[in-house]
């Protein structure tokens, strides 16, 4: 999940190229803390902010392999806090 500065997001994910899955609007700027939640779940992935769900879409496992984790940022200066990955309890 992507978010500028100007708030809007991006869920996307990248194999050989980039495929970009939904897009939306914070209605509020990124250069606040927010708390993003991605959970893969049975075909889908959830993309929340805040605890608000923003997008809910397909996917297909295969596309996403598993065991993989990152924070990246572009050119700009940005404060990452708290990340994990965990399973959830099935």
């Amino acid at each position: 999940m992507k978010i500028s500065g100007g708030g809007t997001w991006e869920l996307a994910y990248t194999d050989t190229s980039r495929h970009s899955l939904a897009t939306g609007n914070l209605n509020t700027s990124a250069v606040n803390w927010h708390t993003l939640q991605l959970k893969f779940s049975q075909g889908t992935v959830t993309a929340s902010v805040d605890g608000a769900v923003v997008s809910t879409q397909s996917w297909i496992a295969s596309t996403l392999p598993s065991g993989m984790g990152a924070l990246l940022s572009g050119f700009s200066s940005v404060q990452f806090d708290n990340f994990s990955i965990s399973k959830n309890p099935t």
